[in-house]
C-alpha cells in the first residue's frame, strides 16, 4: 500500500515492513490484535497508516531502542513497551522540534525474558544493551523471526555514544 509518508511490504502473511521517515518499523498481526516494532520519525501518524494494513486493533508498540528515528512516533499508540534504558532518552528529538512530534506518553517497562503475548505470537525481549542503553531484540518465536533493531541491518550501524542519550 502506498502512501505520501509510509511504504509497506508483507514480509510473511502476518509481518509487514512499514518504511518511512527515520526506521524500517514492523506490523505483526497475532490472532485478535497487531503490535508494532519501533515507531519511526514521522511527524504523521505511523499507526494509522499500520492499522490501514490489518483489520485487527493496532495500539502497541515495542520499541527496541531509544534513538528518535525509532521512538519519535510512540505518541500515537496506547501502550509504549521498553526497557528502563530506553524510557530515559526516547523523547530526546535529536535536534528536531519538539512540538512536531506528539510526546505525551509513559512507558510499560520490560526486561530480559519477558514475553509480551500477542495471542497465537508471543514476543520474547531480549536485552542487549549494546547501540544504547537498555536497547533489546524482539524474537518472534511462533514465526522464528528476530528484530533487531539497528543491531543487525544490511546498511552501517552507527554508534552515538552519549549524544542521543542525552536529555
Amino acid at each position: 500500500m502506498a502512501h505520501p509518508f509510509f511504504a509497506s511490504r508483507q514480509l510473511t502473511p502476518n509481518t509487514y515492513v512499514i518504511s518511512g521517515p527515520g526506521c524500517d518499523c514492523y506490523l505483526l498481526i497475532g490472532d485478535e490484535e497487531a503490535i508494532m516494532i519501533d515507531s519511526g520519525m514521522s511527524e504523521q501518524n505511523i499507526r494509522a497508516y499500520a492499522q490501514s494494513l490489518t483489520a485487527r486493533p493496532v495500539s502497541r508498540v515495542i520499541n527496541t531502542h531509544s534513538h528518535f528515528d525509532h521512538t519519535a512516533g510512540n505518541g500515537y499508540f496506547d501502550v509504549i513497551y521498553g526497557t528502563a534504558g530506553i524510557s530515559r532518552s526516547a523523547k530526546n528529538t535529536m535536534g528536531g522540534n519538539p512540538a512536531d512530534y506528539p510526546l505525551d506518553y509513559t512507558f510499560t517497562l520490560v526486561r530480559d525474558g519477558d514475553v509480551i503475548d500477542l495471542k497465537g505470537r508471543p514476543l520474547r525481549v531480549i536485552e542487549l544493551d549494546c547501540h544504547a542503553p537498555g536497547n533489546i531484540a524482539i524474537l518472534d518465536e511462533t514465526n522464528r523471526i528476530l528484530f533487531p533493531g539497528d543491531e543487525l541491518e544490511a546498511g552501517q550501524v552507527l554508534l552515538l555514544p552519549g549524544y542521543a542519550e542525552q536529555m
